[in-house]
């Protein structure tokens, strides 16, 4: 099981902890974790799930990390976060896997995000453990200045495997990526729910599948899990099939790319 917890010397002033731990996985959460089943986790690498908001990467991510027999750092970031948000919420992530971490950091420090980064991935690469460090990357807007990308993968350890979780990621930044080694992009292709998942995810709230209407407002959702799980919850609540396909796009970013 993944080495995971709260680091005993406490939490770093102004860090939200919930940020530098894997999120509790919902109940009635259907297993997807095969979709990781060929990444080299015991190597080296760089792994990134990038796909629009909705289609379960967090949770894939945070069920496969609980097969892990490793420490597992895992920091959650958004766009409230600056680099010393960042630095400090990931110094407290890298703490909870392995105690005592970092002991000459201090949230107050005049440190950039550069050097800061550079000091950590060196004392990462000097411990005689491997490590799985999670980047959940939950920014909106101005997503491609995520504050480590560059000096991260300049300087990522020999003894690191990276996940990092985002809504997009540019074709060039692919191709440059490409040419790491064990590397692995896995994109909404993959991800979609597919028909057991989906018949699975009915059952458990007693829904026909086989049923015309049924099958066909689920069928609407084009495998997009979040879709596929509020029709399936505004169904089991009585609306019709089309009233439960209108109310689980309406308003959603993901409304103008489900048939894509």
């Amino acid at each position: 099981m993944a080495k995971a917890g709260v680091a005993v010397a406490g939490v770093i002033p102004g860090v939200i902890l919930s940020h530098t731990l894997p999120p509790v996985l919902p109940p009635n959460f259907i297993s997807r974790k095969l979709i990781l089943s060929d990444v080299a986790i015991d190597r080296a690498g760089l792994t990134i799930l990038a796909a629009p908001a909705g289609y379960g990467k967090t949770s894939l991510v945070a069920e496969y990390v609980t097969t892990l027999d490793l420490p597992v750092a895992w920091v959650t970031f958004d766009d409230n976060d600056d680099e010393k948000s960042f630095s400090a919420h990931l110094m407290q992530a890298i703490r909870n896997a392995i105690p005592n971490f970092g002991n000459w950091y201090s949230p107050e420090m005049p440190i950039g995000v550069a050097n800061f980064l550079t000091e950590v991935l060196t004392e990462i690469g000097n411990l005689s453990t491997r490590l799985v460090l999670v980047l959940d990357n939950n920014r909106n807007t101005n997503s491609e200045a995520t504050p480590f990308a560059k000096d991260f993968l300049k300087s990522v350890p020999t003894n690191v495997h990276a996940i990092v979780i985002r809504r997009n990621i540019p074709s060039e930044v692919i191709t440059q990526l490409k040419s790491m080694p064990n590397f692995k992009l896995i994109e909404k292709s993959e991800l979609r729910f597919t028909e057991a998942e989906i018949m699975s995810s009915a059952s458990q709230k007693e829904l026909d599948f086989n049923n015309p209407e049924t099958n066909l407002a689920l069928r609407q959702a084009y495998g997009w899990p979040a879709a596929v799980q509020l029709i399936i919850n505004n169904l089991s609540r009585g609306q019709k099939a089309n009233s439960a396909i209108s109310t689980a796009t309406s308003g959603s970013e993901q409304i103008r790319i489900l048939v894509d």
